[in-house]
């Protein structure tokens, strides 16, 4: 279904109703996005999926305070209820502001921009879609190959701001994409896999790689073909741990080993990190630059939650902000907002533009979450904004503090060094299952079969870490039971 797009003359309708109720500015954002997609499995449609979604944002400043309010809806109740709800929120702001807003003065703006089309991804028929899809597919076919799956996907996103200064801008921006996956399993039931482990082969095992595609059905899915195909141990890490009840059930009624990382599980090898004290580290970080920067007074906090993780959001993103408070104790708790990010920037990013137009007063930011990606979604979201000014962000997992095109107002991360985990199962467990002597299971991060230790560095110190692939290189020719930690981290 397509969406019916609010004319630029009802916008500007809005700011004018607004000046004539005694509001100093006012402004009208809508967002308007439509998302189609096709799956192919096996050679068989799958999927196929059409979603549309719109919004409609509203601010003011009167009495010298910001008000905001939103809606999906566009019916002359709900834009009189937009109104009034951004008026009510300025009123509330303004009893307790301790200073009047103030905007710089910029010119009127009008301009519309559209993403260049050869061909519009839309207008694509499906049944040439699906074509295109089967070709792909019969092309993936071969002796090994158990599964195939492809899809293509196309989004466009229509954005209209009107303000009452005269401004009037425009745009629509249209993205494409596609993708395959392809399960191979060589004959007579030894797995395959189209990576390589150098420090599996070492070490005298053969392996299979299954991606769980951060989806619970899809873990359960992966976890029966590991039983079909009578693996000798299983290495885990699964974002969705609600699931994990029913992997273990599973695992341990086919007398499987299962090794996990970070996340516990009872019956399940504990390997990761101490994730408590890594959010401690990383908060503290955070709160040092806030007390030498800004004397310990952002105006917000941003979470960057990932509440699919469960325990180990808590611990983790909870723990940034116990660290923090430790530095900064006197920070008021109005001041710490959230938003779902997943984990992903490209999830938190949209949620986190809709938390920064909630709170436009706010300058200095300060921003933790469950990982690097969660909390450069909400840094991204500022710069889209162009409130990137005095926002800094702390990660976990040192994904994205290292090379060449770091963000800026990435402060620094907490290393996991997470390609080496592989070290610490070996040594502490699979060793001893490949003897024949299996290790007593220690399945809590309290007491955990190999804890990893967490890495806080700053910025400037990741850029003396090597990339992941240079760290495993060197990982490989270091000498057995040599950890990234004892290699790279610059506090030891």
């Amino acid at each position: 279904m397509r969406l019916v797009t609010m004319p630029s003359s009802a916008m500007a309708d809005l700011v004018h109703i607004a000046a004539s109720r005694g509001a100093t500015y006012a402004d009208a954002r809508s967002v308007e996005r439509e998302h189609e997609a096709v799956s192919v499995k096996d050679g068989a449609v799958e999927s196929v999926t059409r979603t549309s979604d719109r919004g409609l944002g509203f601010r003011v400043i009167h009495r010298g305070a910001w008000g905001f309010a939103a809606t999906d809806q566009t019916d002359d109740a709900a834009i009189r209820g937009l109104i009034d709800e951004a008026f009510r929120r300025s009123e509330a702001a303004a009893s307790v502001q301790p200073r009047t807003v103030r905007l710089a003065p910029i010119p009127p703006q009008h301009g519309e921009y559209r993403t260049r089309l050869r061909r519009d991804p839309f207008s694509v028929p499906l049944a040439e879609r699906i074509d295109h899809l089967r070709a792909v597919d019969a092309a993936a076919v071969g002796p090994n190959i158990k599964t195939r799956r492809s899809s293509v996907a196309a989004y466009r996103t229509r954005k209209r701001l009107v303000t009452s200064e005269g401004t009037d801008v425009s745009q629509e921006i249209v993205e494409a994409g596609a993708g395959l996956s392809v399960l191979a399993v060589k004959a007579g039931r030894k797995p395959a896999s189209r990576y390589d482990s150098r420090l599996v082969r070492q070490s005298g095992w053969e392996y299979v790689e299954l991606s769980n595609n951060n989806d619970g059905p899809t873990a359960v899915k992966n976890a029966d073909i590991f039983v079909q195909q009578g693996v000798n141990a299983v290495i885990e890490f699964n974002g969705q741990p609600s699931v994990n009840p029913v992997l273990a059930q599973k695992f341990s009624a086919a007398k499987i080993p299962v090794i996990t990382y970070d996340i516990a599980q009872p019956g399940f090898y504990f390997v990761g990190i101490d994730n408590l004290a890594a959010g401690l580290a990383g908060g503290q970080a955070l709160g040092q630059i806030a007390k030498d920067k800004w004397n310990c007074q952002p105006d917000l906090v941003i979470s960057a939650e990932g509440e699919g993780a469960g325990i180990v959001n808590t611990w983790r993103t909870g723990g940034m902000r116990d660290g923090l408070k430790k530095v900064c104790p006197d920070i008021s708790e109005d001041r710490y907002v959230s938003f779902e990010s997943n984990g992903q920037a490209s999830v938190g990013l949209p949620v986190a533009r809709d938390l920064l137009a909630a709170h436009p007063e706010a300058r200095k930011m300060l921003v933790v979450g469950l990982n690097d990606g969660g909390v450069l979604g909400a840094i991204q979201a500022a710069e889209q904004l162009g409130r990137d000014q005095e926002i800094i962000g702390w990660g976990q997992d040192g994904s994205f503090i290292t090379g060449p095109n770091v963000d800026p107002h990435l402060a620094g991360s907490v290393f996991y060094f997470l390609e080496g985990y592989a070290v610490y199962s070996f040594d502490k467990v699979l060793d001893q299952i490949a003897a024949g002597s299996p290790p007593p299971v220690k399945d809590t991060a309290g007491d955990p079969a190999a804890r990893v230790e967490p890495c806080p560095v700053s910025a400037a110190e990741a850029q003396d870490i090597p990339d992941t692939q240079a760290r495993a290189q060197q990982l490989l020719t270091a000498p057995r039971g040599t950890t990234e930690f004892q290699l790279f981290c610059p506090h030891k």
